[in-house]
Formats: structure tokens, C-alpha cells, sequence
């Protein structure tokens, strides 16, 4: 059971990293290429390497590897029309694909946040995640907030307050996912639910 337990929480370390490279957002030029210094690619591998190692828990994080696959998808598209040389389609092409890539980050968080509850509700620790939903609430708005701006170029200053807020939120978000992750599967799973697991896991076999 122990080993089972650290895998679980290596996986979402993973996740966690993933996420805080997402809301990282530091594109170079050179020349007519752009480079996303924290990539998103790189964020989604982490992503879906750690929550695939959880989607046999609940079918929450199924639905969260596959958001996270589309999210790769879309984040391989974008480094494509970074290197491309568009003319006046450019700027559209760019705002096509980041609006995009920030539903599936948004659309990730959500459903991670709702797979962590999930797990505190079964293992009959539902005071873990009572602040969840504000949490991701407050970290989505940035998010958003942080794609209009940038995108429809409001103010330099706004812009980078945003994204400082937006990271804040993510490092918050974060530390709160860790911190009930820690309890939620390093104390083990109460009989009951260990048994829901199981047979889970056979049925899926």
C-alpha cells in the first residue's frame, strides 16, 4: 500500500509543475521565430504523466488526461504558428490559439480540482477540499483576465501586474492541491473506499 501511496503523490508533483509552467508565459524573438522560454508543451508532458498514473482513482482524471492531451495538442499547434511567418493573419492566428490554449488550461484545473475533491469526499476527508472551489475560482478569473489583456494589448504595466497575480494564484492553488494531496493519499484510504478502488480496477480489467 505504501508504494502505491508515494506514486500517487509523485504524480502530482508532476501535475503541480505542469501547471506552474503554464501560467509562466516568457515568449523570445528571434528573428521572425518566437520561442516560449516555459513552454507548454513541456508542461502538458508533465501533466499527462502524472495524471496518467491516476486516472484508475476516478473518472474525474480520466476526463483530466484527456483535456491535457487536446491541451498538448493545441500547445504543439501554437509552437508551430510561432515559427511561422504569417503576415497580417498573424496577430488573429495568435490570439486564435492562445484563447484556446487558455480553455484547456482553465478547463484542466477545473477538472483536477474536482478529482482531488472527489478523492477527499471518498476517503471521507471533505473538510480537506472546502476552499477548493474559491481557490480555482480566483485562479481562473486571472487566467482569463490575464489572456484579454495580453492579447488585446491593454497596458504594458496591467499586463505584467496580471501575469505576477495570475503566478501568485497558481503558486497558492498549488500549495493548497499539495497540502490536501499530502493528507489525502499519505495517510491511506479508509477500508470502504480502498474496496471501491479495487473493484474499480477489476471492472476496468
Amino acid at each position: 500500500m505504501k508504494e502505491s501511496v508515494n506514486f500517487a503523490k509523485k504524480d502530482v508533483m508532476l501535475i503541480l509543475a505542469g501547471v506552474i509552467l503554464l501560467a509562466l508565459e516568457f515568449v523570445i524573438s528571434i528573428g521572425s521565430i518566437r520561442i516560449d522560454i516555459c513552454s507548454d508543451v513541456v508542461a502538458y508532458v508533465l501533466i499527462i504523466a502524472g495524471i496518467s498514473g491516476m486516472t484508475r482513482r476516478n473518472n474525474i482524471f480520466k476526463k483530466c488526461r484527456s483535456t491535457a492531451v487536446k491541451g498538448l495538442v493545441v500547445a504543439v499547434a501554437m509552437q508551430f504558428v510561432y515559427c511561422l511567418s504569417l503576415g497580417q493573419f498573424q496577430a488573429n492566428a495568435d490570439l486564435f490559439m492562445k484563447g484556446v490554449a487558455t480553455i484547456f488550461f482553465i478547463y484542466f484545473t477545473y477538472y483536477f480540482t474536482e478529482g482531488v475533491a472527489l478523492e477527499a469526499k471518498m476517503q471521507d476527508k471533505a473538510a480537506v477540499s472546502r476552499n477548493f472551489k474559491i481557490t480555482w475560482g480566483v485562479f481562473g478569473v486571472f487566467i482569463f483576465a490575464y489572456y484579454i489583456i495580453l492579447n488585446f494589448e491593454l497596458n504594458d504595466i496591467v499586463s505584467i501586474l496580471v501575469q505576477a497575480v495570475m503566478v501568485i494564484c497558481a503558486v497558492y492553488y498549488c500549495y493548497t492541491i499539495a497540502g490536501a494531496c499530502e493528507r489525502l493519499y499519505m495517510e491511506g484510504l479508509p477500508p470502504h473506499a480502498q474496496e471501491a478502488l479495487e473493484q474499480t480496477g477489476s471492472a476496468s480489467n
